[in-house]
């Protein structure tokens, strides 16, 4: 209950309770499986309640002392007295039954103990109050800041102030626009920054499908298309209708990997322009997926799928099997398809989500049966956007 509360009452948004009922509250904090909210809480209920109260419990056994270790041979009614004080009561009534001897088994707090004890309960507390303050900033800033930014230009947007603008921050990237259900980010400094930006997204995506299928509803599958290229930055049209916005070759083809995600069956597909700018490639879990060439475009691409935006069995299995899917792909385009076949099925029977493996059964069946087109390169021609 005291987690509950304190993250429905201190950390969550101010809306939280417009969004969802107490009871869907209750059971998102509490029923995942897997998720940082979760995990999240208990370290802050730790580090408030937890830590200061270990700390206590640790100074009081610190400052316990047995009367032994006063080294006396006796001891006299006024040194009793002293030593418990008004507690001496309870037990006063038989104190002429008990010989010293039993006494070297009680306890007293000393003076010093008793300092260090106190230091100890207020450092434990100190702690817990830092932590509240640093942890409520932290859990917030992130959240709550920019969406208010977003809301008080929305309003001054609404009476009538046009030049209001907010910069949507992502790995050193920002939101050029939404088109449809389309996000276009740019990168301007390195290649890894839009990489690490679409695998965070596709991990927050996982969780948050996680906690859609809790309630029965259906899952959101997303795509992402990764290019490396010049374009121009600006602002286009005129008076009263002005738009900032981006003109490449390079934007285009952004936009069509992406809607190979579709095809391909992968999450994050990028050209080999920006498997090429990267500093360490081999940070990165990836694999060949084909030579194509996509609507608009003459030249051909080399398409590479990024594996670590995909839920973790599919990656695993797709690791497992990149070797032996890697052989089949280097046997199709040597126009040795029977092979070719033999080593997709094996990757397939494998790896039943391997959407790509399933393709290329599909294209070896097809050159098998009907023959290899005239001029075959290996290269596939997508006229889909």
């Amino acid at each position: 209950m005291f987690v509950y509360f304190w993250e429905k009452h201190r950390v969550h948004i101010k809306y939280i309770e417009y969004i969802f009922s107490k009871e869907e509250l209750r059971r998102r904090i509490f029923n995942i499986k897997v998720g940082k909210i979760k995990n999240r809480l208990w370290v802050s209920s730790g580090m408030t309640t937890l830590l200061p109260l270990t700390i206590v419990i640790f100074y009081l056994f610190l400052s316990l002392t047995n009367l032994k270790d006063i080294g006396l041979d006796k001891i006299s009614d006024a040194q009793l007295k002293i030593l418990f004080g008004k507690y001496l009561a309870y037990f006063s009534d038989a104190t002429s039954k008990i010989s010293f001897e039993d006494y070297q088994s009680f306890f007293y707090v000393n003076a010093f103990d008793s300092i260090l004890m106190f230091i100890g309960i207020f450092t434990g507390i100190f702690i817990s109050i830092i932590y509240i303050l640093f942890f409520v900033n932290w859990t917030t800033k992130d959240i709550v800041g920019p969406v208010k930014e977003l809301l008080a230009n929305m309003q001054r947007t609404g009476q009538g102030e046009l030049d209001q603008y907010s910069i949507v921050r992502n790995n050193h990237g920002f939101i050029d626009k939404f088109i449809g259900d389309s996000i276009m980010a740019l990168f301007g400094d390195k290649a890894e920054d839009a990489i690490n930006a679409a695998i965070e997204m596709r991990i927050k995506l996982i969780e948050f499908n996680q906690v859609i299928s809790q309630f029965g509803k259906p899952q959101i599958e997303s795509g992402i298309g990764i290019h490396t290229g010049l374009l121009m930055l600006g602002i286009v049209g005129g008076e009263g209708r002005m738009d900032g916005t981006v003109i490449s070759d390079a934007v285009n083809l952004s936009s069509r990997l992406e809607g190979l995600t579709k095809i391909y069956g992968g999450s994050i597909i990028i050209s080999e322009d920006t498997l090429i700018k990267l500093n360490d490639p081999s940070q990165y879990n990836y694999r060949f997926l084909d030579i194509v060439k996509v609507k608009g475009k003459k030249e051909a691409v080399y398409i590479f799928e990024i594996l670590d935006g995909e839920p973790e069995k599919i990656k695993q299995l797709k690791i497992k099997t990149k070797d032996l899917f890697s052989n089949a792909l280097q046997l199709y385009k040597n126009g040795e398809f029977k092979k070719a076949e033999k080593y997709f099925k094996e990757t397939y029977e494998i790896n039943k989500f391997d959407k790509a493996a399933a393709i290329y059964i599909e294209r070896c069946n097809n050159f098998i049966k009907y023959g290899v087109p005239e001029n075959w390169d290996g290269i596939e021609v997508i006229e889909e956007k």
